[in-house]
């Protein structure tokens, strides 16, 4: 096999074979997590987020609830679908072409982890990159097994997680008071390295044994969920799943709108840490509605994304899914810019409506950034350094 072949080969999916749909799926996850992660760069509300907190009035109790119905606990699970999605495609592609691909992917993660490891402790600690990595090595003990296995493996995760959780809460919220103090008055106000020394203690907690193993829990459950899915031929061939998918849409909305009232209505003033019995009922329901929830928007982008006219409307999702490494570190930069002590000093002084309408100006100068940066690149420009740093490709 020649030099420029092997290259072919071994290096990273041409735009044109990627699937379109993936894409736009993977840009409007970047939106959803950029509004559920507002409320964290904004405020120190999300320490105790059950809570009514201190935005009263009647917008911005309605924006906050709409958030917490349809974006909290959705978005993330869907970004994370889509990385199982991934690997699923990335396997498949390595096994056409009879290319080694496990020892391709350790690297790749090793590139993620250290990418995630920077983006933690030099910008933003709430980074899910390096859980990322982690969990994203484990998924190739799994790479064997067929769709029934894998979703019983997902299944059992997400409830061992679930169970697992209740110690973590507890704990967290005897801590959440005291550090919500703390982090109104640091990220308000402190210099960058104040801010980044207390980052590093956040960081610390979150990488406590237990609150790690319960996180890399529901990751990998939902990359197995992705994984599973991708084995279906669901995103290959998606006009094939088309009229099943309509007759199951209106049933996973339903679910999901039911159940996400349930966990709003019981969520919503309960005590943070405590596990009462509005507490579990709310966390129950975000474990069976959330899923639900998000299955319905991959649902209803697919069938969508079959109409010419609606695939044209998407297309700036498909811009902003291609470079969704790149868009979501400059979320971390733009928010930590505009709120934290060493940059506009905004923290703590935004609501949620006032959120949201930063979050859709941003996303779209980020589809608008997108767009014009793919008419002249192939990749992004932090999808360039990690591929470059797997395969040594020029952009």
């Amino acid at each position: 096999m020649s030099g420029e072949s092997d290259t072919v080969v071994r290096g990273p999916t041409p735009p044109g074979e990627r699937i379109a749909v993936v894409d736009e799926l993977r840009g409007f996850a970047v939106l959803g997590i950029l509004v559920v992660n507002m409320t964290v760069f904004k405020s120190a509300s999300a320490y105790t987020p059950t809570a009514v907190g201190e935005w009263t009035g009647g917008l911005d109790r309605f924006v906050s609830d709409l958030i917490l119905f349809a974006a909290t606990g959705k978005f993330y699970l869907l970004f994370t679908f889509l990385f199982g999605l991934g690997f699923h495609l990335q396997l498949e592609r390595a096994e056409a072409r009879r290319v080694a691909f496990e020892g391709r992917f350790v690297r790749r993660m090793a590139v993620l982890l250290l990418i995630g490891l920077a983006h933690a402790l030099l910008l933003w600690s709430g980074d899910i990159l390096t859980k990322y990595a982690l969990a994203g090595v484990l998924l190739l003990l799994f790479r064997r097994l067929g769709p029934r296995a894998l979703v019983a493996w997902a299944v059992t995760l997400a409830i061992t997680a679930f169970l697992l959780s209740g110690s973590v809460t507890q704990e967290a919220g005897r801590q959440a008071e005291e550090l919500k103090a703390v982090a109104a008055e640091v990220y308000g106000t402190g210099s960058y390295l104040e801010i980044r020394h207390f980052a590093r203690m956040e960081i610390e907690y979150i990488f406590r044994p237990l609150p790690l193993l319960v996180l890399l829990g529901v990751i990998l459950s939902y990359f197995l969920v992705g994984l599973a899915v991708g084995r279906t031929g669901l995103f290959q061939e998606p006009e094939k799943h088309f009229d099943r998918l309509r007759r199951l849409m209106p049933w996973l909305l339903g679910a999901g709108l039911l159940g996400n009232l349930v966990m709003l209505m019981a969520l919503r003033g309960a005590e943070p840490g405590e596990l009462s019995p509005r507490l579990l009922l709310g966390s129950l329901a975000l474990l069976v509605s959330g899923p639900s929830l998000t299955a319905s928007y991959v649902c209803g982008m697919i069938l969508l994304f079959q109409r010419a006219r609606w695939r044209r409307v998407l297309q700036p999702l498909a811009a902003v899914g291609r470079m969704a490494l790149t868009n979501y570190l400059l979320q971390s930069l733009v928010c930590t810019t505009l709120f934290y002590g060493y940059g506009l000093g905004l923290y703590g002084k935004v609501g949620p409506a006032q959120g949201l309408g930063i979050c859709l100006v941003v996303f779209a100068l980020q589809a608008l950034f997108s767009t014009a940066w793919l008419r002249w690149f192939r990749f992004g420009p932090v999808e360039w350094v990690w591929r470059t740093a797997i395969y040594g490709v020029k952009p």
